[in-house]
């Protein structure tokens, strides 16, 4: 079977629009343990958002880990957070994660850009657990053992990656609320999964492994 190798960031900045997603495979302990809990081949997920096709598009995530300038507050902060999508992607990246980009197939409505900067302004900082790093995971695992195999909502004092991204996908109506957002993993958003069931005429394109300079 050919191998395909991955695509240039460069290539795939260009057409980056809100509700495009990234999804993240790492090496290091944390990320084999995020793995292991969710029972996948990832370990994060962002979801991406451009204001327009003029300006660099921004990665939205919830991380634990310290990032980039984000834009809504003007600071560096974990939590939930925005940044520089090439900024952040590759700092993700450098720490032994393998980037993996997937287009949201979707004909955007034109008030979709301030709705989900408005989101994002409202959610920005929560955080990302709390506790060492061991009880951050322990959370998130229990987080989502609720979610996905007995559908409780584990409310939102603090939000981990995945259920930030489908927390978004749910306030522009592309998710409904079936499940609480404590469902899904960064797996769900693979193309192996069938956790994310779009809504709205959406639909993913396929899962592009992404390389930088």
């Amino acid at each position: 079977m050919p191998v395909i190798p991955p695509t240039p960031w460069s290539d795939i900045l260009p057409g980056i629009q809100t509700g495009d997603v990234m999804i993240f495979t790492g090496g290091d302990a944390e990320a084999t343990a995020v793995e292991l809990l969710t029972m996948s081949s990832y370990s994060h997920a962002v979801m991406l958002y451009r204001q327009d096709s003029a300006t660099a598009p921004w990665i939205w995530e919830e991380s634990s880990l310290d990032g980039v300038t984000d834009p809504l507050e003007g600071t560096v902060h974990n939590g939930a957070q925005a940044g520089d999508a090439t900024q952040l992607a590759q700092l993700i990246a450098g720490r032994g994660n393998v980037p993996y980009y997937r287009q949201l197939i979707w004909e955007r409505p034109p008030g979709l850009s301030p709705q989900v900067l408005d989101f994002m302004e409202q959610w920005d900082g929560t955080p990302f657990g709390g506790g060492t790093t061991a009880e951050k995971l322990l959370d998130m695992g229990w987080d989502w053992i609720e979610g996905h195999y007995f559908g409780r909502d584990s409310g939102r004092a603090h939000m981990f990656c995945a259920m930030l991204v489908a927390l978004t996908y749910q306030s522009v109506g592309l998710l409904d609320e079936s499940h609480p957002p404590n469902y899904y993993s960064p797996g769900s958003f693979a193309p192996t999964s069938s956790d994310v069931v779009l809504r709205l005429g959406a639909t993913f394109g396929p899962l592009i492994a992404v390389s930088f300079p």
